[in-house]
């Protein structure tokens, strides 16, 4: 007989920012996120039951255990993920416009010898070409 149990936490909060400064309008955001991770199992393996009317409910009366037959395992595993996160948004007269995010998260997983975090970075930059006369003239 064995049993597995498997179940998963998840916390995520964010704060964004926005403010209005003439032409320019600028959104901020950041945040947190964890997560965890937790496998638990175990189990029992054993034979030649005195009767089959018990089956593994009663699986002290199999005679596998005293010879020395039967198995036993159990097991726990947790793994936890944690994020930190931030972007930055940038809109010029609804012509320019420029992001830029970052991220950081560790893991339990990443091992001991490592720094146990990666950092994770992005910028983008476009312009709406239908906008550019109007803003560039005025």
């Amino acid at each position: 007989r064995d049993q597995r149990r498997r179940y998963f936490d998840l916390l995520e909060s964010y704060l964004s920012y926005s403010r209005n400064l003439g032409d320019l309008n600028a959104t901020l955001l950041g945040g947190y996120s964890f997560q965890q991770f937790v496998d638990e199992d175990f189990g029992v393996s054993a034979g030649n039951f005195i009767s089959d009317f018990f089956t593994y409910d009663d699986i002290e009366s199999a005679l596998d255990i005293p010879n020395g037959l039967s198995a036993a395992y159990s097991n726990r595993s947790e793994r936890r993920l944690v994020g930190f996160f931030g972007r930055l948004k940038l809109n010029y007269k609804e012509t320019y416009f420029f992001s830029t995010s970052y991220r950081s998260e560790g893991s339990t997983t990443f091992g001991i010898d490592n720094k146990r975090a990666g950092f994770f970075c992005s910028q983008r930059r476009g312009r709406h070409c239908k906008n550019c006369r109007s803003a560039d003239v005025q």
